[in-house]
């Protein structure tokens, strides 16, 4: 109890670089878009309202962000 496994915590680090990098490349939009809506729970409406857009804008952003981190983390 209280060990970590040392190859799983290696993995898990390797993935949030990896996350980091991909998120990195998306446009400033859709970053702030992933930032708001799928790491911080705000609510679509809040997210356009707070980004000064629409919320098909920000479902659109969502949209395309998953699909881009897709192809950019490949197997991960």
């Amino acid at each position: 109890q209280g060990q970590t496994d040392p190859r799983g915590a290696a993995q898990t680090h390797q993935l949030y670089q990896r996350l980091a990098q991909a998120l990195d490349q998306l446009s400033p939009s859709l970053r702030a878009t992933v930032i708001l809506v799928l790491i911080d729970g705000v609510p679509q409406k809040e997210a356009a309202e707070t980004l000064g857009c629409s919320e098909g804008t920000i479902a659109w952003r969502v949209h395309e962000a998953r699909r881009r981190l897709r192809e950019l983390l490949g197997e991960f």
